[in-house]
């Protein structure tokens, strides 16, 4: 008689992960795409292609008690809030080229772990291993841009998806504290946290004492005097950055340029109405569909508030248009299968929007891109993206069962 040998499994935590195809697909192009990147910051010049040294510019006029948004030769204009000159002080002491790497890793950290935390916790149903690998693919593209120049616009959007996965699973504190970041970071996120606010109520105390917290802590790192004169500045140069009106390939892509480019430019004035009334429809839309579907409230106020803050923000540049990315990839796998008309119609406004969105972004990787951008096809590209999201909030609150007692 022989005796059986023992059975040795591995560990579950060492256990080899059974990826779906699309998810390997995703997984490479996302490993391409920073292994790309990174190698480009080693061996090209320390400052092609990047704002970090305009950060780092930034952090050092801070420590020296100098005008962070003062026009410097050669270099664009810092244009973030005081606090985040400040928190690049630490990086003056490390070389240009790791500060570069670190950085966009940390961007592409949050990104990826915020969109992760949000298919799982907040879409209105789970994805399969399939949709999910589509999302990471698809949100690849839009990222390029801000990942290869080193924005702040990765971890702007990744601490709003953290922020709405957090208010879906009603964690409210979290959720404040992510999308204070976001907002603490360029003002304009403002917009899609209080739209999340609106479908969980209960993150707005949160979310606004963690803009206090932000708006507080550059005062407890230089002279409160220089500090406030620095806030001054930096409202007068939100205010003085008014580019409706220059060379189509340098304004803004917003709605504004679709109708300079395609129509006529309107008023200043019926274009800020125009603004203000579609953020309110949205909020009207948010409130109905959380009473009546609070399921699938928080992720219609974050694809409506990415939407609003891209097609119709401030000051909205071609790498704006990530922060649409997640909602546009959502968008477009969630209507992938239609059952009626109506279905193939959102499939429509999702499918050509995504791909007006993906087209610039590769168009961009070629030299004499600036031509293609007069055309505005990305401003288009977002309100398609942001027509489908919005007929699927009006889907969801007319197949809702019936409203929530509250």
């Amino acid at each position: 008689m022989t005796s059986a040998l023992p059975r040795f499994r591995l560990p579950a935590a060492v256990r080899v992960v059974q990826f779906h195809p699309a998810q390997r697909v995703a997984v490479l192009i996302w490993a391409v795409l920073l292994v790309g990147v990174a190698g480009r910051v080693l061996v090209g010049p320390a400052r092609s292609h990047t704002v970090v040294p305009i950060y780092l510019a930034a952090a050092h006029h801070w420590l020296a008690g100098d005008d962070l948004y003062r026009v410097s030769k050669g270099m664009d204009i810092f244009r973030n809030p005081p606090w985040v000159a400040a928190a690049f002080v630490p990086l003056t002491v490390i070389p240009e080229k790791a500060v570069g790497l670190l950085w966009r890793g940390l961007g592409a950290a949050v990104f990826l772990l915020g969109l992760r935390a949000w298919l799982r916790d907040g879409l209105p149903r789970p994805l399969t291993p399939g949709e999910t690998g589509a999302v990471f693919a698809l949100t690849a593209i839009t990222a390029v841009p801000s990942l290869n120049n080193g924005q702040t616009n990765l971890l702007l959007i990744g601490g709003l998806l953290f922020g709405a996965a957090h208010a879906a699973r009603s964690r409210f504190r979290t959720a404040g504290g992510w999308l204070a970041l976001a907002a603490g970071l360029k003002v304009y996120p403002i917009a899609v946290a209080l739209l999340v606010g609106l479908a969980r109520r209960r993150t707005l105390p949160v979310f606004a004492a963690g803009c206090l917290g932000f708006a507080a802590l550059p005062f407890l790192a230089q002279s409160p005097d220089y500090v406030a004169r620095q806030c001054g500045e930096f409202v007068h140069s939100v205010r003085a950055d008014d580019r409706a009106y220059a060379d189509p390939g340098r304004a803004p892509q917003d709605v504004f340029l679709v109708c300079r480019v395609w129509g006529t430019p309107p008023l200043r004035t019926a274009y800020l109405a125009l603004k203000l009334g579609v953020a309110v429809g949205m909020a009207g839309l948010v409130l109905l569909v959380a009473r009546r579907n609070p399921r699938a409230a928080v992720p219609l106020a974050f694809g409506l508030g990415c939407g609003w803050v891209t097609v119709l923000g401030p000051a909205t540049e071609p790498h704006t248009y990530v922060v649409l990315g997640p909602a546009a990839a959502v968008a477009l796998v969630l209507a992938w299968r239609p059952r009626s008309f109506a279905d193939c119609l959102r499939l429509s406004l999702a499918l050509c929007g995504y791909a007006l969105l993906a087209f610039l972004v590769v168009r961009d990787s070629f030299p004499g891109g600036r031509p293609v951008h007069q055309l505005a096809l990305q401003p288009i590209g977002g309100c398609l993206v942001l027509a489908a999201i919005t007929w699927g909030g009006v889907r969801n609150l007319l197949h809702a069962p019936a409203p929530v007692a509250t």
